[in-house]
């Protein structure tokens, strides 16, 4: 039996949290089993419920102890031997070295496969009836009998499956166990923020480029808890739009968290300080992943698949840890101008049931095959926004309007991009479902629904901001619109339909110059302005709007939002001839004195001819 505790206190370091050791018990002692949130954050141990199974009684002789199968319920010992292969009785053998032999093939199985044997007894548990301990998660359940528990997560909705087992003995009595993160989830955002390579507040879901820009894309998730598999599927599946060329460069990296390593005393009474470590990341290589593409030739659209190769293997003992995925697209040729945008949207493909088989794909080990049931994120998109200035240049010839060629204007201004940035945000609402907590978070944990006879009560209820829990929150998405850049300016020349497009504008001031005219004609004698909003897409809808601001357009001119081409259109007329002063202008006033000098001139030549014929 010494055996068996030292393997099953090697398996205590495993995933499972197998916890075999103990000595002799003086007193009859209570063990307790408390929840906690998962490791990433992002499963809270308040939002779900537990069973906890019994299948092993805790039995002492002096400072040893070892493992019984538990008298009732009454078929649990056959259901553990047949579970476990083990032969029947032989008619000299005692029931106590029967049963032993059942132990001893648990003790072999959990040493070949600890997930498969935790999976094995938790199906044995409940065929055989095991009485279920209901434990809260956010609640110690204490009382418990000593013994070696299997614990399921029991939450509606949720494919009951062991996400511990652990043994409580007089030495380990008390178990805290973390949630297990069994959703993996997935953010997608335009890196636009200050800090490259990293998702930040200033990052964005929508923004707006000019055609030939590369649109920076930045994918997080988290490496999830894969207690009870054997092989496990995390693949992304990434969709671009016509209007955007992959740019085949992405880069993964996995970060763990900075942490604490808490100070200690050993069994010597030597005193060891803390210790703090600092995040680590590490770049994955191609032998982590592959990356393949295609575009289809009807629709355009280009299909990304990012694969993580042999996931379980590589990350089983790195959950918790974050996942950034970095890639770029070019905006080309095809891109849509106007309020549509153009989408990227991304989602992610996972295990999400260790008890289903993880059946891979013919062609590939790593992608699940068609009949396997996996789970996929909700789709995160995000769009880039193009418009662009339309110049229709014409002359008059009687009531007939004819397209000028050969007019080049040069269009500055501050050509931005567009940018929004949604947030979820906790809005104090008196029918909101969400509790401030003093350290900043929020939790669905109503502090007047907190077990009053808890031990750990008084504790819980202080972390509240309001323990009365009349403050309510509710989620909501708070949508905040910005823009930068630099002025840019940029030239073209009238086609033969009098057209000039520049394409790939955001919103902001515009001044729009001639900088030559066509032969004949004369160009405008001063520049037209005009000043292009941008109004952010509404939680109903992705399409945008473009709009001229009011009393912005130069006087004489009228500047329009064509929503068909989803450009700003402006038409702008060149006279012929050569230009002349008009009636009353300055030219007139120098006609005026020309004429004047030229009277003077003819009055001194006739006194001065006169004068000399005099003589």
């Amino acid at each position: 039996m010494k055996k068996f505790s030292k393997i099953m206190a090697v398996i205590l370091t495993l995933t499972m949290m197998f916890s075999f050791a103990g000595i002799a018990a003086a007193d009859p002692v209570k063990g307790s089993i408390q929840m906690e949130d998962s490791q990433d954050g992002s499963v809270a141990a308040s939002s779900k419920t537990f069973n906890a199974y019994k299948v092993l009684d805790v039995t002492y002789s002096g400072e040893n102890f070892s493992y019984s199968i538990p008298a009732e319920p009454a078929g649990l010992k056959a259901a553990l031997a047949s579970a476990f292969e083990v032969t029947e009785k032989g008619n000299s053998e005692t029931d106590e070295a029967y049963a032993q032999r059942i132990v001893k093939a648990i003790e072999t199985a959990a040493n070949n496969n600890v997930e498969a044997t935790a999976k094995t007894l938790l199906q044995v548990a409940k065929d055989a009836k095991v009485a279920a301990q209901a434990i809260n998660g956010a609640t110690k359940k204490t009382g418990l009998d000593l013994g070696y528990y299997v614990i399921e997560d029991s939450t509606t909705g949720t494919n009951a499956r062991p996400v511990a087992a652990i043994g409580l003995t007089t030495t380990h009595p008390d178990a805290t166990i973390k949630v297990k993160a069994t959703k993996p989830t997935l953010e997608k955002k335009i890196d636009e923020g200050s800090t490259t390579g990293a998702i930040d507040p200033a990052d964005v879901v929508y923004d707006n480029h000019r055609v030939g820009d590369k649109v920076p894309y930045i994918l997080k998730t988290t490496i999830p808890e894969m207690t009870g598999y054997t092989k496990y599927f995390f693949n992304i599946n990434d969709t671009l739009s016509k209007g955007l060329t992959f740019d085949d460069n992405v880069v993964i990296k996995v970060t763990k968290a900075a942490y604490t390593e808490p100070a200690y005393t050993d069994e010597e009474g030597i005193e060891h300080d803390a210790v703090e470590h600092p995040a680590v990341t590490r770049t994955l290589t191609d032998a982590d992943y592959s990356v393949s593409y295609s575009t289809d030739a009807v629709t355009g659209e280009t299909a990304v698949e990012i694969i993580f190769k042999d996931f379980y293997n590589k990350e089983k003992d790195h959950a918790g840890e974050e996942v950034i995925i970095t890639y770029s697209a070019t905006i080309n040729a095809d891109a849509v101008i106007g309020v549509e945008g153009n989408p990227n949207t991304a989602k992610l493909i996972y295990s999400n049931n260790p008890n289903e088989e993880q059946k891979p794909d013919d062609d590939n080990q790593d992608k699940p095959h068609k009949d396997t049931v996996t789970g996929v994120t909700p789709e995160q998109q995000t769009r880039t926004y193009v418009t662009g200035v339309k110049l229709i240049k014409f002359s008059n010839e009687g009531s007939t309007e004819n397209p000028l060629a050969g007019a080049t204007f040069e269009l500055s201004g501050n050509l931005t991009k567009v940018e929004i940035t949604k947030a979820e945000k906790y809005v104090e609402d008196a029918n909101g479902t969400w509790f401030a907590l003093k350290d900043g978070s929020y939790t669905e944990q109503d502090p007047t629904r907190l077990d009053a006879q808890a031990e750990n009560y008084r504790e819980l209820l202080a972390k509240y901001q309001d323990p009365t829990g009349a403050t309510k929150f509710k989620k909501a998405t708070v949508t905040e619109k910005t823009a930068s850049g630099t002025p840019k300016a940029v030239s073209d020349t009238t086609d033969e339909n009098g057209f000039i497009v520049f394409d790939g504008m955001g919103d902001g001031k515009f001044t729009i110059t001639e900088t030559e005219a066509p032969e004949g004609y004369n160009k405008l004698t001063s520049p037209i302005e005009f000043e292009a909003e941008w109004v952010a897409p509404t939680s109903q809808s992705t399409d945008c709007q473009w709009k001229v601001k009011d009393n912005s357009v130069t006087e004489g001119y009228d500047v329009t939002y064509n929503s068909t081409t989803g450009e700003f259109e402006i038409k702008i007329e060149n006279k012929t001839g050569t230009e002349l002063p008009a009636t009353g202008g300055v030219g007139t006033t120098i006609f005026y004195i020309a004429g004047s000098m030229m009277v003077i001139g003819a009055a001194v030549l006739m006194v001065t001819r006169r004068r000399m014929s005099q003589n």
